[in-house]
């Protein structure tokens, strides 16, 4: 339905799984040797490969100057896979404090439009000061910023002739946004909820909500999962009104050595991580230097969506027994382009069988 999410739905037709599972496109530029056409060739294959296996959508992430994160445009990269599979495409997410709100609108409508309705748009106030240091624009404010441009972006989406606006951040004469959403009155909203505060928000306005526990335990997802349907309870909303995504590293083998070895890729991927997110954001010549982070692989490891196939599904368990619909699988953080495709196989084979339908 035109303006719905397709996300998070459960038993809606025969055969419908309880949970669905999304697949992560995050450009991880692990070598700058490698020609980038072959980086977005093998983004590109693997959302075709998830379709393929039966993964329900193609997540998208954006961010700028680093190869940690090396798609600099979700809508664009998003038009490209749209001509390639046939699954709704998330942004996750645009930083909207990055962009100016008008032209901003104007392009994800022109994306909708291209992509045939199939786009939803993950929305957030951008996460790394190295981004908003070389867009030359203040991080200190950055709340009240997303607020007045995701106030613009619905105006003009949503106004027939032209509205002006006279704003803390933003003034401008009257303007009419074209070409309109084709997704009416847009397409579905999804937030990044990291804190109580903005999972509040985003329920409280009525919007989905995207989280990542990123390579803590899942007590912390336990603690999130608490502030959110609390706030469904006082806002009188349910998960169907407001739809929790939650992003997950994971991986799948039943070779032991590659299981070692991914441990070693997401221990370094998370120390690139906490440089950009925490700082110091040493970035040279585009590469993210990793800060040391006082975790054994093992434990990282561990507290992802990671093992052999029994493994993986017992902690899938967890998240299906907490009450979660919809998880993001981020399985491209430093093995090779075959052992990703290996492991999305694995589990499509093993693990997605085992969470069917209820009914």
């Amino acid at each position: 339905m035109a303006g719905v999410s397709t996300l998070g739905s459960e038993k809606d037709d025969v055969g419908e799984r309880f949970m669905k599972f999304s697949y992560y496109l995050p450009c991880y530029y692990a070598d700058k040797n490698k020609p980038a056409e072959e980086l977005y060739r093998e983004a590109e294959e693997q959302a075709q490969y998830a379709e393929e296996l039966g993964y329900d959508a193609i997540v998208i992430a954006e961010h700028y100057f680093m190869n940690f994160l090396a798609c600099p445009s979700i809508l664009l990269f998003a038009v490209k896979v749209s001509q390639l599979v046939g699954l709704p495409i998330v942004s996750a997410v645009l930083p909207i404090p990055l962009y100016h709100p008008l032209r901003l609108a104007q392009e994800i409508a022109f994306a909708d439009v291209l992509t045939g309705g199939r786009l939803e748009i993950g929305l957030g106030r951008g996460a790394f000061t190295h981004e908003f240091e070389r867009l030359q624009i203040s991080r200190d404010r950055n709340r009240a910023m997303f607020n007045e441009c995701l106030d613009i972006m619905i105006k003009a989406w949503t106004s027939e002739t032209d509205f002006s606006y006279e704003g803390e951040f933003y003034q401008f004469p009257g303007t009419t946004v074209l070409p309109k959403p084709l997704q009416k009155p847009h397409p579905p909203i999804w937030m990044s909820g990291q804190s109580d505060l903005s999972v509040q928000y985003a329920v409280s306005h009525g919007y989905n909500i995207m989280n990542t526990p990123l390579r803590s335990s899942f007590d912390a997802l336990e603690d999130t999962y608490e502030v959110y349907t609390d706030t469904l309870e006082e806002y009188g909303k349910t998960t169907e009104d407001c739809k929790l995504l939650i992003l997950r590293n994971a991986f799948v083998s039943e070779d032991r050595g590659v299981l070692a070895r991914q441990a070693d890729n997401l221990h370094y991927n998370h120390e690139q991580f906490v440089t950009v997110y925490t700082g110091p954001s040493v970035v040279k010549d585009g590469m993210v230097e990793p800060q040391n982070v006082p975790f054994d692989p093992a434990e990282v490891f561990d507290n992802v969506i990671s093992g052999d196939p029994e493994a993986v599904i017992r902690k899938l368990e967890q998240y299906r027994d907490l009450g979660i619909k919809h998880i993001c699988l981020n399985m491209n953080f430093g093995g090779t382009h075959e052992e990703v495709k290996d492991s999305m196989r694995l589990f499509a084979e093993t693990v997605m069988p085992c969470f069917p339908d209820e009914e």
